[in-house]
């Protein structure tokens, strides 16, 4: 990345992102969703930022906190990003401001499945290798590739050609290839392959064609990015069909497999994203005498939405992703749609009879049904729209065995009073009979309030043989609610 001299912060920082405004976030999802008790500090998804590849070499400050492993012994309640200190601390600030996020620092080798390490990756959802410049051992490759494949997220940020900050041989881009071409276990696993380019300065905008979870999310919307030197990627698709490029470099097909500044992945039960500059992230307030470039509030992208979006899609997979919600045909009916053939196994779907059948939870002891915004028949689930709201509704059903589909179906909408994002969520989860989650399937929050009613379909077939609950929680904030509706949920079996 090519470093440019400090620039004055703005005083207009993108407030929900960076962390900035006075509003409390809300508790954490799982407190919401499965244990129900006051006083939880279980936060959904645990994130590990590496540091032990050389990620603060020369002018680089690719961390979250002075503070490691914990952040929060900088700082426990950050508000904006230099209450804690490091070239990424808007990235982990506003992760940390969600409530949902439990935060380290990688300080040592990177093992997974070995119980004696706190920081074993098997106790986190997602990886992130900020630009490293130091190869990881054989035994570091192996662990990464096996916690994707066992359903983590890695996150992969390279920079350009002969960016060799502790001057070892090798940079990023070798890095980043070393651990995809040469991991002792399958030979580009991902599909996914960094250029060994020195791009200059662009502001990659050719997004992909299809909606993309990384472009709307969350967090917000974003459809571009910057490059101040840095490089792109070259997908394979024979060597991994689910290997897509995000946001392509102009002039470049961007369904094709050149020229990908931004891209994504799956293998196994898991999920990657790789971006080519650290430009794109770094938010300008590195330690000492670094000298950092804010490229994550620079006007010509949508860094902090894209890497804030990417990392809530990492972190979501946790090897239970039952996919990404699939268009519904508009209900014929009051009850929920079920196809010839198929039996319905959830009671009340469509709310017409209140919360018979469900059970309902709400900190005020509202109604969680009513007349307000059916989207067929008279009445929908409600949750929210006052502050400092939790709300939730579940129902346990028995999946037969030897269905040949097992299908969640069910409609949404949000409607907030937000400026800025995202603050009030809702979470569309699976858990046990026991109330312990098994898999959030969406989370929905004030950045995707677009006024209009949305449909979502899952395959539940995994859970044949089981009792299961269906469950909905929601949160808002201290100020600017939002409403959450849900109506016509169905679980249908053929």
């Amino acid at each position: 990345m090519n470093r440019l001299p400090r620039l004055l912060l703005s005083a207009l920082l993108l407030l929900v992102l960076t962390g900035c405004g006075s509003e409390r976030m809300p508790t954490s999802e799982t407190f919401l969703i499965a244990t129900q008790q006051a006083a939880s500090t279980t936060a959904s998804y645990s994130v590990l930022f590496d540091n032990f590849h050389a990620e603060t070499a020369g002018n680089a400050d690719w961390v979250i906190s002075s503070s490691q492993p914990d952040p929060l012994r900088e700082n426990a309640n950050p508000q904006q990003e230099r209450d804690w200190t490091g070239g990424i601390s808007a990235w982990g600030v506003a992760l940390q401001k969600t409530g949902r996020y439990t935060l380290k620092t990688n300080t040592s080798s990177l093992t997974y499945g070995i119980a004696s390490n706190p920081l074993d990756l098997s106790r986190f959802n997602v990886l992130v290798l900020p630009e490293p410049n130091k190869l990881l051992s054989s035994g570091e490759k192996q662990a990464v590739i096996q916690f994707v494949q066992q359903g983590g997220g890695l996150f992969m940020v390279a920079d350009h050609d002969r960016s060799d900050r502790n001057n070892d041989g090798a940079d990023s881009l070798r890095v980043l290839n070393d651990l995809i071409a040469n991991n002792g276990l399958v030979k580009n696993p991902f599909g996914i392959t960094f250029d060994v380019l020195n791009l200059g300065s662009e502001n990659p905008n050719n997004d992909a064609p299809a909606a993309d979870p990384l472009l709307q999310g969350p967090f917000g919307s974003a459809k571009s990015s910057i490059i101040r030197n840095g490089t792109t990627e070259t997908l394979d698709t024979t060597a991994n069909p689910a290997a897509r490029g995000v946001i392509f470099r102009s002039g470049f097909d961007n369904q094709g497999s050149k020229g990908a500044f931004v891209s994504r992945s799956s293998y196994g039960k898991g999920r990657i994203v790789a971006i080519g500059d650290s430009s794109a992230f770094d938010d300008g307030t590195c330690g000492g005498a670094d000298i950092c470039y804010n490229g994550w509030d620079d006007r010509a992208g949508s860094n902090a939405a894209l890497f804030l979006n990417a990392t809530e899609w990492l972190a979501s997979s946790g090897g239970n992703q039952a996919g990404n919600p699939t268009a519904l045909p508009p209900p014929t009916s009051l009850s929920p749609t079920v196809a010839s053939g198929s039996i319905e196994l959830l009671k009340n779907g469509g709310f017409e009879q209140g919360t018979s059948g469900w059970t309902a939870k709400e900190m005020q002891g509202g109604k969680l049904v009513d007349g307000q915004k059916p989207h067929a028949g008279k009445s929908s689930a409600h949750f929210c729209g006052y502050n400092n709201c939790t709300a939730s509704l579940y129902q346990t059903i028995s999946v037969p065995k030897g269905a040949t589909s097992v299908s969640l179906r069910y409609y949404w909408l949000a409607q907030t009073t937000e400026q800025t994002h995202s603050y009030d969520f809702l979470y569309v989860r699976v858990r046990d009979r026991n109330g312990s989650p098994l898999v959030t399937l969406q989370t929905i929050s004030d950045g995707n309030a677009a006024g209009d009613w949305q449909a979502a379909s899952y395959d539940l077939s995994q859970y044949q043989g089981q009792t299961i609950q269906v469950a909905f929680a929601a949160t808002n904030g201290a100020r600017s609610p939002t409403s959450f509706y849900v109506d016509e949920v169905s679980v249908a079996t053929r």
